[in-house]
């Protein structure tokens, strides 16, 4: 009798480490899919996959396999609890603070829905730096800087981040966030220096000046023609077909050319740098189709373009040199 009670002892251990072992699966597969931003529906397409390798490879574990639940009901449930368990450890490090700075953004989706996203960089006593992004809020209907602060008030109590631990607060250059008179910024500092009697750190984003001075930075004498040379290449599903085909007999080092995007600034210099390098098999193909293009052989035009080129990679670098956790601005100075 107890060599049987034993048995069934090890037959629920087994059982109870096989459920624990099967949701913390579901939990990884959750929160990949999320990093990924992938449909939840994926979740059993890759119950799938991984069913048929484990059929193939390790056919003794299958049963592990088929009792991982990956329905789009349970990633999404998954993936809630995920979020709260960061909230919750996010609070306690606040809690921890003895001061912190904020960095605000607000831009349109695709959807044009406006998203407030709120940043937090805090410190403790023992100097353990935290940087996290608390919040992203659609921002439904208007997004003056009243509404913008009455989000960011919210966001502040929900966190229990009070007011006297803020020293500092960075936003993009809109009215609505930089003014002092309207603006988040201006009514933040008000408010602290209504409770603490002390005046905050009011800062205009480094990397928002970068974005402002690279699209001030277009040279059109160049960007123009390029821009209209694409648009003759790719514009015309012919055209683009045959300026491919050409390059694939060529044996070139690239395949094909990138249109110009205002909104994603650092696509410019991979589009001008493709240009440059693709200059020669260009001229060509323009001189097959009967399209004048003489800048190429300007001299004067091609420092220019070079110019540019040089430019732009240096702004892009130091654009992804400035992102990142554990940056200082001192740090490029």
């Amino acid at each position: 009798m107890e060599k049987n009670l034993g048995k069934q002892q090890a037959i629920f251990k087994n059982q109870a480490i096989l459920s624990n072992t099967a949701v913390k699966a579901s939990f990884v597969v959750s929160q990949i899919l999320a990093k990924k931003m992938k449909p939840f529906a994926d979740g059993e397409m890759i119950k799938e996959c991984l069913t048929a390798v484990a059929e193939i490879a390790f056919p003794d574990k299958i049963n592990i396999i088929s009792n991982i639940s990956l329905s789009r009901f349970t990633i999404a449930r998954r993936i809630e609890d995920l979020s709260e368990n960061i909230a919750t450890t996010l609070r306690e490090r606040i809690a921890k603070f003895e001061y912190c700075s904020l960095a605000l953004d607000e831009s349109c989706d695709i959807s044009d829905t406006a998203q407030l996203a709120i940043f937090l960089r805090g410190i403790d006593t023992k100097f353990n730096i935290t940087e996290e992004l608390c919040s992203l809020i659609p921002m439904q209907g208007t997004t003056t800087g009243k509404d913008l602060y009455d989000e960011l008030k919210s966001v502040l109590e929900n966190f229990s981040i009070s007011l006297e631990k803020i020293i500092g607060i960075s936003t993009d250059g809109a009215r609505a966030m930089s003014s002092m008179e309207v603006g988040v910024s201006g009514r933040l500092f008000r408010d602290i220096k209504k409770v603490t009697g002390r005046e905050i750190f009011v800062n205009h984003c480094v990397i928002h000046q970068e974005n402002l001075c690279a699209k001030r930075l277009s040279l059109p004498n160049v960007t123009v023609p390029i821009i209209k040379l694409i648009n003759f290449i790719k514009s015309s599903a012919l055209n683009h077909r045959e300026f491919k085909e050409f390059l694939e007999d060529l044996e070139t080092e690239y395949g094909d050319l990138v249109f110009n995007t205002e909104v994603r600034w650092l696509s410019r210099n991979t589009m001008l740098k493709r240009v440059y390098n693709l200059k020669s098999e260009i001229q060509l193909f323009l001189d097959m189709k009967g399209y004048a293009f003489p800048h190429f052989g300007n001299k004067e035009w091609m420092c220019d373009f070079g110019f540019i080129i040089d430019m732009t990679q240096h702004l892009n670098d130091l654009n992804v040199e400035l992102q990142g956790k554990g940056q200082f601005i001192h740090n490029f100075v």
